[in-house]
C-alpha cells in the first residue's frame, strides 16, 4: 500500500519585525515569469565582500539552485547540489566551494548562508557551521549594477524556463563591503533578528515591494530562523507516493512526523499550504 507523505513541520515563531520574502513556484517558471529585484540606485561591488541570504528550498536536492544572478553574468550565487558545489561569481573571479556531504540542508526548512572573501582568503558559513575556508589570492574588478535576477540564471541570455531555477523562498539578501570575521558569520547565521553590523551595500530591510516583480509577502523574521521559543504546526503534502515505512523515514529526515488528515476537506486544506 502506498501512502502520500504528509509532513508536519514545527516552525519557530515570536513577534518581531516582518521581513520581505520572495516566493518562486513551478508555475512561475513554466509561465516564463521572471523575478527581478531592481534597486533605486546603483551599487558597487568588489573585494572585500560578504554576502548572506536566507532560503527555503521546496524541492529535491538533485540539481543546480541559483539564488541570484545579474544579466551580464558578472555577479551571481548558485548552489549546485547535483555535483555538490557552490559558486559565487564576481566580475572575472569565481569562488567554487564544496558542499559538505553532511551539510544538514533540509528541503522545506529555512537556512542561512554567508560567503565572505577578500584578496587573500575565502570562507562559507552555513547555519552557524563552517562549510569552507581557503587561503588564495584573488583579484576582481569593480562591478556596478542595480538589478538582480532572483532564483534563476541564464548566462547566455537563454529562456528562463530552459535554465536552472530555484523553487522556494528567498529572503534577507544582504551585502557588506567588508569581509566579516568567522565568529561574526557563525553568530549571524545561527541567530534571528537584525543583521549586525548593518549591511552597507545592500540592506534587505530597505527593500520594498515596488522594487520586486513576481510573488512576495511579509513574514515574521523568526519564522525564517531555525531557533525560537514557540513552535506552531505547519502541514506539508509531499508529492511522492511511498509505503508507510518510507513515508515515516522521509518525514524524519525533514525533522517532521507523519500526519493523517481526518477528512477530505482537511487534506485539501493541507494541500493548499505551499
Amino acid at each position: 500500500m502506498k501512502t502520500l507523505c504528509i509532513l508536519v513541520l514545527f516552525y519557530i515563531y515570536s513577534q518581531s519585525k516582518g521581513s520581505l520574502v520572495i516566493k518562486i513556484s513551478n508555475n512561475q517558471v513554466k509561465n516564463n515569469e521572471k523575478t527581478y529585484l531592481t534597486l533605486k540606485k546603483n551599487i558597487k561591488i568588489s573585494f572585500p565582500l560578504t554576502l548572506c541570504t536566507r532560503f527555503n528550498l521546496k524541492g529535491q536536492l538533485l540539481t543546480s539552485r541559483p539564488i541570484f544572478s545579474d544579466e551580464n553574468n558578472k555577479f551571481g550565487f548558485t548552489l549546485r547540489f547535483g555535483v555538490g558545489l557552490g559558486k559565487v561569481i564576481l566580475s572575472d573571479e569565481s569562488l567554487m566551494f564544496k558542499i559538505p556531504t553532511e551539510n544538514d540542508i533540509q528541503p522545506y526548512a529555512w537556512h542561512h548562508i554567508c560567503v565572505r572573501f577578500d584578496e587573500n582568503s575565502q570562507e562559507v558559513v552555513f547555519d552557524g557551521n563552517i562549510w569552507y575556508t581557503d587561503q588564495h589570492k584573488k583579484y576582481s574588478k569593480e562591478v556596478i549594477l542595480n538589478k538582480f535576477l532572483v532564483g534563476a540564471n541564464y548566462p547566455n541570455g537563454n529562456n528562463y524556463a530552459d535554465t536552472a531555477y530555484f523553487r522556494g523562498e528567498i529572503s534577507e539578501f544582504n551585502i557588506w563591503s567588508e569581509a566579516l570575521g568567522t565568529e561574526e558569520l557563525k553568530k549571524l547565521t545561527s541567530h534571528c533578528g537584525k543583521p549586525l553590523p548593518e549591511p552597507d551595500i545592500l540592506n534587505w530591510s530597505e527593500i520594498d515591494t515596488s522594487m520586486l516583480t513576481g510573488n512576495n509577502f511579509q513574514s515574521d523574521i523568526k519564522i525564517l530562523c531555525r531557533n525560537s521559543n514557540e513552535t506552531p504546526t505547519i502541514y506539508k503534502v509531499m508529492p511522492y507516493f511511498q509505503n508507510q515505512e518510507e513515508a515515516i523515514h522521509t518525514c524524519q529526515i525533514l525533522s517532521g512526523q507523519l500526519a493523517y488528515p481526518r477528512s477530505i476537506k482537511e487534506y485539501q486544506e493541507w494541500q493548499g499550504k505551499d
